[in-house]
């Protein structure tokens, strides 16, 4: 959830979508976001796109800004498959969003595992707000290795520009979220 002066937002959300991780049609979540008294919100569907369409429809009805966006899956040399949470700012970015879920299934030589390279990213982060990601996200995984994860979230500061980057903070009532969340607010005081 993101706070700004009394404004509410969730700022990553699947539909039902994104198989096996959704299970709400964006009609549900754009009438529960109304209800709660929301005035935007943002759908962040697996790889691709899949519920932008209906969810941008349903908001219209409640009367929600709706914000375009994906949790992108990237390769990663160690890590295997990391998540990175992209969100449309502009027609840019929007665009930008389709060029790289385009490139990671055309990369993808197995439809159901889609994974991005990161050098994929290079070039293609005008009008885009990148959160960096959930507990499957590169600066999550690493938060246990301060530099290492600091490293990770200055190479995204580096792509989108600092004004451009969020530390994701999700707090689901896991065993040893408030640990990774204290310790990645940490993180997001040093950025």
């Amino acid at each position: 959830m993101w706070y700004v002066t009394g404004y509410r937002a969730e700022l990553h959300l699947h539909t039902a979508y994104s198989f096996l991780e959704g299970a709400s049609q964006p009609e549900e979540l754009a009438w529960t976001a109304a209800n709660l008294g929301y005035r935007s919100l943002a759908v962040t569907d697996h790889d691709g796109l899949h519920g932008a369409m209906f969810f941008a429809q349903a908001c219209k009805a409640y009367e929600l800004r709706p914000i375009t966006g994906v949790e992108l899956t990237l390769r990663h040399p160690l890590l295997q498959r990391v998540h990175l949470t992209l969100l449309a700012e502009s027609e840019q970015g929007y665009a930008n969003l389709c060029r790289l879920i385009t490139e990671a299934h055309r990369k993808s030589p197995d439809p159901d595992d889609v994974a991005l390279d990161p050098s994929e990213l290079e070039g293609r982060t005008g009008g885009v707000i990148v959160l960096t990601g959930c507990r499957g996200g590169e600066v999550s995984q690493l938060i246990d290795k301060p530099a290492e994860a600091l490293a990770a979230a200055g190479r995204l500061v580096d792509l989108f520009g600092r004004g451009n980057v969020y530390v994701e903070l999700q707090h689901n009532l896991v065993q040893g979220d408030t640990r990774r969340v204290g310790r990645l607010a940490e993180l997001a005081a040093q950025l």
